[in-house]
This record gives C-alpha cells, structure tokens and sequence, in this order.
C-alpha cells in the first residue's frame, strides 16, 4: 500500500490534482466574467450567458479588453457562439 507521500508523487494524484486547480480557476474566471457583465449591462440574458461560458477557459488577454469596451451586441457576436 502506497503512503501519502508517494501517493504525491504519482502521475494519477498530480494530474488529478491540475484537473482541480484548472477548475477551479474556470470557476473563479466565469464568476469575474459574469460580475463584470452584470455591472456594466444590469441583467445577464441568454445571449450574454453564453459569453461567460465561452470565456471560461480563455485567457483573460484574449477578452478583458472587449468586455470592458464593447456594447452587449458585440459581445455577443465575437463570444457567444
């Protein structure tokens, strides 16, 4: 039986280990993304929810400057597919 300490050092508990951490920061992004968008737009709807999902394992460069600047629309054209 393998002790805590080697169980560490397994390729199965390291890679599960990542798996939790990459969710965890998904989680943590689509919450920032949803905030953001429901302080400048009030009311997330359909269309703006699909952004927040679609943002979720996106790097932050790649969208934060957009959700900042662009209207509800646009938003929704460039992410919410």
């Amino acid at each position: 039986m393998l002790g805590l300490s080697e169980l560490k050092n397994t390729r199965f508990y390291q890679e599960a280990v990542e798996e939790g951490r990459q969710e965890g920061r998904q989680e943590n992004q689509r919450e920032f993304v949803a905030m953001l968008l429901s302080n400048r737009f009030s009311d997330l709807d359909q269309g703006l929810l699909k952004v927040v999902e679609s943002l979720a394992d996106k790097s932050p460069s790649d969208f934060i400057p957009s959700l900042l600047t662009d209207s509800r629309d646009v938003l929704i054209e460039k992410f919410g597919h």
